[in-house]
């Protein structure tokens, strides 16, 4: 699928949103339709991820997390953000991971990324660099 159709489709669910909320009566499916739309740009966030040939990891992945902090500031609902977050999170580092020229970059982005997270959490420096050595 091509990357402009993705964009073009995630703009006109833009447009319906916003012309949704135009009418009384759509409030009352506030939460639903959040938390379906946050699925769409979850998804749609993937797939444009998996489509794109240059690819810029340090870019992406702070739209990933970009993306998870406005799934838990928007949706009404934990569970849906913290589902939506979750499939978007694995769905990256999977797509990552899969793709041959994303492998040498990943690897050392996400060593420093576990370093960093375990040396915040209070963990011995020493033997975290042995595992990820």
């Amino acid at each position: 699928m091509h990357i402009f159709y993705i964009r073009l489709g995630f703009l006109v669910l833009v447009f319906v949103l916003f012309y949704l909320f135009q009418f009384e009566s759509a409030w009352a499916y506030f939460k639903e339709l959040i938390g379906i739309y946050s699925i769409i740009a979850g998804g749609s966030f993937l797939l444009i991820y998996y489509n794109y040939d240059s690819l810029n990891l340090y870019i992406q992945s702070f739209g990933v997390t970009l993306l998870v902090f406005i799934f838990f500031n928007l949706s009404p609902y934990w569970v849906y953000a913290a589902l939506v977050s979750t499939f978007t999170g694995f769905g990256f580092f999977i797509i990552t991971h899969t793709r041959p020229e994303m492998i040498s970059v990943a690897s050392t982005y996400f060593k420093h990324k576990a370093y960093f997270l375990s040396v915040n959490c209070g963990c011995n420096k020493k033997r975290v660099m042995e595992l990820l050595i």
